[in-house]
């Protein structure tokens, strides 16, 4: 969630439908800049590149990008965000993969059955 302050938002969006894309082959709304000072760099919770699913609960995945710009410079004074973030996990911190596994080594322990309560 960001205050408005009296300079905006202090970021940028690209993409959208009908605008061109900020990636290749997506139409989806995407940070393109954060303004130095600005409020989102205050904040330091936004970065270049987020996906913006939803402005204020509205699903924007399919929205215009005049739509979001309305929606983004509005008269609310607070504007909340959902976005998602890709992220790349490097080979040497990924977790090994093997293919005789079951699966069940992440599952949760269980020692001993649980006594029913006798108040």
């Amino acid at each position: 969630t960001l205050l408005r302050d009296n300079s905006g938002l202090g970021f940028s969006i690209a993409g959208g439908l009908g605008a061109t894309p900020f990636k290749e082959g997506s139409e989806n709304l995407f940070i393109s800049k954060i303004s130095d000072g600005g409020t989102a760099a205050r904040d330091g919770k936004l970065q270049v590149g987020d996906k913006i699913l939803q402005i204020n609960g509205v699903d924007v995945t399919d929205a215009r990008h005049d739509q979001a710009v309305q929606m983004l410079t509005g008269l609310e004074r607070f504007v909340r965000l959902v976005v998602e973030r890709e992220t790349l996990v490097p080979r040497s911190s990924a977790p090994p993969t093997s293919k005789n596994s079951v699966g069940n080594e992440n599952s949760p322990k269980v020692f001993g059955v649980p006594k029913p309560y006798k108040g």
